[in-house]
């Protein structure tokens, strides 16, 4: 991109979409962010603390909001989906539906940036670990509300906890033949 006319699309509200589209448009482009929730934010709202400076991850995604706030050249449309992509000319043309099926349109960018974030495994396809058996057997996220909740003084902390690392990693019989590559340090962030 070196028109500075020209307009990116953004895909993922997420923390990495929220930085893409600020730099983009610091650098004096056009941003078009596209979130399928109603909310910015994607995981990061969703987290106890961040490491390794624990700081509040609801105040780093506020301050993202307030700096794409303040940023005329980007576009924020929450609630919506891509369903189609075809190249013309050049462009991009991209069509965009709203997630309640009322809104449907499509534009047109120069450029494309893909920050779709993850989706969490599925940790109950091992029952032996007994996730969506027993009660007190969580996933990351769920422990990170758990971590809101003790962090509020709500509840109380267990004496001890057990990190299982790399269920559903580098099994072939799952469908995850590769390491994610972020188990290790999440779980020492959490731990």
């Amino acid at each position: 991109m070196n028109d500075k006319k020209q307009t990116a699309l953004v895909i993922g509200g997420g923390s990495a979409g929220m930085e893409a589209s600020i730099k983009i448009a610091q650098a004096g482009y056009k941003v078009i962010l596209v979130e399928k929730m109603p909310v910015l934010g994607g995981v990061l709202g969703q987290l106890h603390s961040s490491f390794p400076h624990w700081e509040n991850p609801q105040d780093l995604l506020d301050n993202k909001v307030k700096q794409i706030e303040k940023l005329n050249q980007i576009t924020v449309l929450t609630g919506m989906t891509v369903n189609s992509v075809s190249r013309e000319d050049g462009f991009y043309l991209v069509g965009l539906q709203g997630v309640n099926q009322g809104d449907n349109r499509i534009v047109k960018v120069d450029a494309v940036v893909l920050a779709t974030g993850f989706e969490m495994f599925d940790a109950s396809v091992y029952g032996e670990y007994g996730h969506g058996i027993y009660p007190n057997v969580l996933d990351s996220l769920e422990f990170e509300a758990k971590l809101k909740e003790w962090g509020s003084g709500q509840g109380q902390p267990p004496q001890s906890v057990a990190f299982f690392k790399c269920v559903g990693s580098r099994d072939r019989s799952k469908g995850n033949p590769y390491c994610s590559k972020v188990c290790c340090m999440y779980t020492a962030k959490q731990a």
